[in-house]
C-alpha cells in the first residue's frame, strides 16, 4: 500500500483530496495542516512514497517543507506542490520540476482528479503495480457529510465478501455510521461503477461549501458557543459566577473545541453534537463551565488543568447519540424491566468507551481519559463503571465528578439553560 503525506490547512479541501486519493488508489494518507507538522512526520520512521502540499499555511509553508525535503531527503520521492503561486516565486522551489522528474506543480484552482491521475501515471512509469479494486474504499466520515448517498454502501466482511448497509439514494441513520466508527471501522465501500456519480455528488457539496458566502467552521463554532446566552445568564445570575470567569472559560472552550476538531478523528461527531444544541451539548458545555469555575475558585487554575477539564467535558459523552440515554446518570435509573439489557450495558460501559476513544487520539492533553472514567462514580452502589469512591479518585477526577453531579442536579431541577 502506497503511503502519502498530505499538508493542507483547509480541512474541507483536505478531506476532498483524501477522498479522491483513497477511492482511486490503494493508499494510506497521513494528513497534516502545516509545513512544520509535515516535517515532523518526515523525521519519523515512516517511509512515504509521495508528498503533496499546499503553499500558504500557518506554522510552516510549502516552501519550508520543500527546503527540508531537498536538504534531508535529497528528492528521493515525488513532491507535488498545489498553489496559486508559481514555483519560481520561491528561492527553494524554483528548481522544483528539475530536482526530480516526478515532481509536479499544480496551479490553483485545480480539479483534484488531476493529482490522482498524475500519481497513477508515475506508478505506471515506475512499473509499480497498484490494485484497481472492484470496491472503492472511502472514509466513514465522508458519508456523514451527505444527506443521501448516490451509491449503495457496503461494509467489508473479508477480502471477498462485502455486506450492503445503505441503499442508494435512500435516507439513512447517521447514528449507525457513528456506531461503526466507534468499533474502529474507519472505511466503508462503494462499487467502482458507482464512483463517478458518488464523486460528482460529493464535489458538488464541497463546491457549495467552499464557495461564498461561507463562514469557516471555526467561526461557526465560536458564534454558536458565544450565542448560548441562556447558559451564560444561568452562570452569572443564578450561580453567581463572575462575568470575568464566564468570559475566560468561554474563550478556553473555543480553543479546546478547535483543537478537538483539528486534531481528532471525532471532530465530525463533536460538530454534530454541537449542531443539535440539545441536552448532550448543553450538558457538556455547562460541565466545562462549572469544573473550570471550581478550579478558579480554588486557585487551581493552571492552563494545563483547565484545558484537561474542558476537553473531558466535551468528550465524556462523545459516544452517545441519544439525549434521553445521556440523561441517565446512575444505576437506579436503569433498574427498569422495560429498558432492554443491551441498553443497560451500553450505558454502563459508555465512560470506558469514551475513555478508550480519547486514548487513541493524538495531541489531546494527558489524563483526559482518566478524568472521563470518574464522571459517574459515587460513594454508594449506584456508581459505575469502576465502582470506586472519591478517596480512590485523583483530585482532578474528583473535581470533574463534582461538577458533573452538580450539573445533573441543575438539569433535574429544571434549571436548564432554557429556564
Amino acid at each position: 500500500m502506497k503511503k502519502i503525506l498530505y499538508a493542507e490547512d483547509d480541512k474541507d479541501v483536505r478531506e476532498l483530496y483524501v477522498f479522491l486519493l483513497e477511492s482511486e488508489i490503494e493508499c494510506e494518507v497521513t494528513q497534516v495542516e502545516s509545513g512544520n507538522q509535515a516535517i515532523e512526520k518526515l523525521k519519523s520512521a515512516e517511509n512515504f512514497d509521495f508528498v503533496i502540499t499546499d503553499f500558504e499555511m500557518d506554522d510552516g509553508s510549502g516552501e519550508d517543507l520543500y527546503r527540508y525535503f531537498t536538504d534531508e531527503l535529497e528528492n528521493k520521492i515525488p513532491f507535488f506542490l498545489i498553489s496559486g503561486h508559481t514555483p519560481d516565486e520561491g528561492e527553494t522551489l524554483k528548481n522544483l520540476l528539475q530536482d526530480n522528474p516526478h515532481n509536479r506543480f499544480f496551479q490553483k484552482p485545480i480539479n483534484g482528479k488531476e493529482v490522482v491521475n498524475e500519481i497513477k501515471s508515475i506508478l505506471n512509469f515506475k512499473k509499480i503495480p497498484f490494485a484497481v479494486p472492484e470496491y472503492c474504499r472511502i472514509r466513514i466520515v465522508t458519508f456523514v457529510l451527505l444527506p443521501e448517498i448516490a451509491a449503495d454502501v457496503y461494509i467489508k466482511i473479508n477480502d471477498v465478501r462485502y455486506l450492503k448497509i445503505i441503499h442508494k439514494n435512500e435516507a439513512y441513520d447517521r447514528a449507525m455510521l457513528a456506531k461503526y466508527y466507534q468499533k474502529n471501522i474507519k472505511y466503508l465501500y462503494i462499487e467502482r461503477d458507482e464512483l463517478e456519480n458518488f464523486t460528482a455528488s460529493l464535489m458538488n457539496m464541497y463546491a457549495q461549501k467552499l464557495a461564498g458566502p461561507i463562514e469557516s467552521k471555526k467561526e461557526k463554532t465560536h458564534i454558536q458557543i458565544s450565542s448560548v446566552e441562556g447558559i451564560q445568564n444561568l452562570l452569572v445570575k443564578d450561580l453567581s459566577m463572575s462575568e470575568h470567569t464566564v468570559n475566560l472559560v468561554t474563550n478556553l472552550n473555543k480553543s479546546v473545541i478547535d483543537d478537538i476538531q483539528a486534531q481528532s478523528q471525532l471532530g465530525e461527531l463533536l460538530q454534530n453534537m454541537m449542531n443539535s444544541n440539545g441536552y448532550l451539548y448543553q450538558h457538556s458545555l455547562l460541565v466545562s463551565f462549572v469544573a473550570c469555575g471550581l478550579c478558579i475558585e480554588m486557585s487551581w487554575n493552571t492552563e494545563s488543568t483547565m484545558e484537561k477539564l474542558s476537553t473531558a467535558a466535551f468528550m465524556h459523552d462523545i459516544d452517545i447519540e441519544d439525549d434521553e440515554v445521556a440523561r441517565i446518570h446512575d444505576l437506579k435509573e436503569i433498574d427498569d424491566p422495560e429498558i432492554p439489557p443491551e441498553t443497560v450495558e451500553y450505558i454502563k460501559k459508555h465512560p470506558t468507551r469514551a475513555s478508550e476513544l480519547v486514548v487513541q487520539l493524538p495531541n489531546l492533553p494527558p489524563d483526559v481519559d482518566s478524568i472521563i472514567l470518574c464522571q459517574h462514580e459515587k460513594p454508594d452502589s449506584t456508581r459505575f463503571p469502576r465502582k470506586i469512591g472519591g478517596v480512590k479518585m485523583a483530585q482532578i477526577g474528583a473535581l470533574f465528578n463534582l461538577a458533573h453531579q452538580y450539573v445533573n442536579f441543575l438539569f433535574k431541577n429544571k434549571m436548564s439553560p432554557e429556564g
